[in-house]
């Protein structure tokens, strides 16, 4: 059975193996290309939602990505790239809908981390030269979204009983996922560019939680939008 492990070391081997099998070629076409990119990331859909027992209740958070592309034609590239995405969890707008939602509530406070993300991807790339030092790429790929819940530790103020703690442990889904992206690109020397990112992507995440005599599945929609600034190298 797959595990995150696993598909990290499957993913990082294509690409060790991409590098190796066009290590001669891209240095003399110089049509290799890494990069590695940071930016902003917006949670849409489920996950974002602050809608109680359905919503996600994700912030907009942060991303890392590294990239690599190997362009076997002018116009058209294959790569893979591997993306870390943290999105922070709405705490007070959860406790205020847990409050209202339960009568014998009266306060509730809640502190958790956040969403963890990691995604590892494969795809075909279309480049496009505008001009001299300016060119666009749009790409689609595939892969695997693996994704952990928040950990949670509530503290729950009732009627006549106060102060009563309890937690809900992080869960872990491994799903399919679709990416796809659009890049701006300066080439400023030779060998270094400066880029400017958008990356979609989609995955239906499903999450075990358990509790003191059952367990239940929460299926949460993956969909987020990631815009990054990267610097990009040529071999």
């Amino acid at each position: 059975m797959l595990n995150t492990r696993n598909i990290a070391l499957l993913i990082s081997g294509l690409f060790i193996t991409v590098i190796s099998c066009s290590n001669v070629l891209a240095q003399r076409s110089n049509n290799f290309n890494v990069s590695i990119n940071a930016g902003p990331s917006l949670a849409l859909g489920q996950l974002g939602s602050q809608q109680y027992n359905t919503g996600g209740y994700a912030l907009s958070g942060s991303s890392i990505a590294a990239e690599g592309i190997w362009y076997f034609h002018p116009a058209l590239g294959i790569g893979v790239a591997v993306s870390q995405t943290k999105f922070p969890f709405a705490d007070g707008a959860y406790a205020h809908d847990m409050v209202n939602g339960d009568p014998a509530m009266e306060s509730l406070y809640l502190k958790s981390d956040a969403y963890q993300v990691w995604t590892y991807t494969a795809g075909l790339f279309y480049r496009h030269h505008i001009f001299r030092k300016f060119s666009a790429t749009g790409h689609l790929a595939g892969g695997v979204l693996w994704a952990q819940t928040p950990d949670h530790l509530f503290v729950a103020n009732f009627f006549m009983v106060p102060n009563i703690g309890y937690k809900i442990t992080p869960s872990q889904s491994t799903k399919a996922t679709y990416q796809a992206g659009l890049a701006l690109q300066y080439q400023l020397f030779d060998h270094v560019g400066l880029s400017l990112k958008a990356d979609y992507f989609l995955a239906n995440s499903a999450f075990r939680f358990y509790t003191a005599t059952d367990s239940y599945i929460k299926n949460i929609t993956f969909s987020y939008l990631n815009t990054m600034i990267g610097i990009d190298f040529k071999f």
